[in-house]
């Protein structure tokens, strides 16, 4: 009996066995679903890293770009990475990294601020009725990291907003949902307002631009004006009594169409590496791991249609 029981185990063993590539080439959702990419995206991706070097006991230029592409998609450890590709944990991470690298300068055409003429063509239907000449759509968000050991890191990186250390950036996108600028990140400690100033968002704005942000923008607003264009920001209530009925419509409106940009956040955080807690071993990589995941977002299909 329990000779049978063996060899049952054995036979499953090899029944479900993963061969990296191998086993996703031909299975659409499960590779979206490891890996974040349809197999067209996938193919691209490929494209952009060197011809590998023919080597006994090396990963193949495919699987090496699956290790990469999980580790963005499900925010596993190097080990974890590592048992599922028959590699050490070091090996996981070295591939990791080089990956990033290449890809991270590769993949810079794909997060740019396109032509007036451009946006104004690809404009969806709420946005040609109540802002026709908004330009970029701004928010800030911010993802949780490991707690330092170092006080002034553990300084820059507190977040009184999510109780907790993270790191913060800056997304803008056009209205049709296209991501058009990502900041570096910054230490949670940061203002919404300061990370617009100092990242370089402001260069883009240009004469006669409508941008739309939240309420946590406001010391931003002067610069913007300065340069021809104007910040919408939904109506603040100073504490007393209500907001007018003319004000609460603006809120709606704007809110309205604010919510795209909140859509492609949630976008990018299918990349679990931006929904787990950051290891700290990470946070030297993280300018890159979110460029890379911006461009990613803006390779699927569009959020927004006309």
């Amino acid at each position: 009996m329990s000779h049978k029981v063996a060899s049952t185990d054995e036979n499953w063993k090899q029944n479900c066995g993963f061969f990296g590539f191998e086993s996703l080439k031909e299975k659409e959702e499960a590779l979206q679903d490891l890996c974040g990419v349809t197999l067209q995206v996938f193919c691209l991706l490929l494209n952009l890293l060197p011809a590998p070097q023919y080597r006994r006991n090396t990963m193949s230029r495919e699987d090496k770009l699956c290790l990469f592409l999980a580790k963005l998609r499900l925010g596993i450890t190097y080990s974890s990475l590592g048992a599922m590709f028959g590699v050490t944990a070091t090996t996981a991470s070295t591939v990791f990294r080089k990956a990033l690298d290449i890809l991270s300068i590769a993949l810079k055409n794909w997060v740019f601020m396109p032509s007036r003429k451009i946006i104004k063509l690809s404009l969806p239907a709420p946005f040609k009725d109540n802002y026709p000449n908004c330009t970029l759509i701004i928010d800030c968000t911010e993802v949780r990291t490991e707690t330092p050991s170092n006080p002034d890191c553990q300084h820059m990186l507190y977040s009184h907003y999510k109780g907790g250390y993270t790191l913060k950036f800056l997304i803008g996108i056009i209205p049709n949902g296209m991501i058009s600028f990502i900041s570096r990140v910054y230490g949670g400690r940061h203002t919404d307002s300061f990370i617009t100033q100092d990242s370089g968002f402001l260069q883009l704005i240009k004469p006669g631009d409508l941008v739309l942000s939240d309420k946590g923008f406001p010391s931003i607003r002067t610069t913007i004006e300065g340069k021809g264009a104007v910040l919408l920001m939904p109506p603040f209530n100073s504490g007393v009594g209500q907001l007018s009925e003319q004000a609460m419509e603006e809120t709606y409106k704007i809110a309205s169409v604010r919510i795209r940009v909140e859509r492609v956040i949630q976008r990018l955080t299918i990349y679990h590496v931006l929904s787990s807690r950051i290891p700290l071993s990470l946070v030297p990589h993280m300018n890159k791991v979110v460029f890379v995941c911006a461009a990613l977002v803006n390779m699927q299909a569009p959020i927004i249609k006309k």
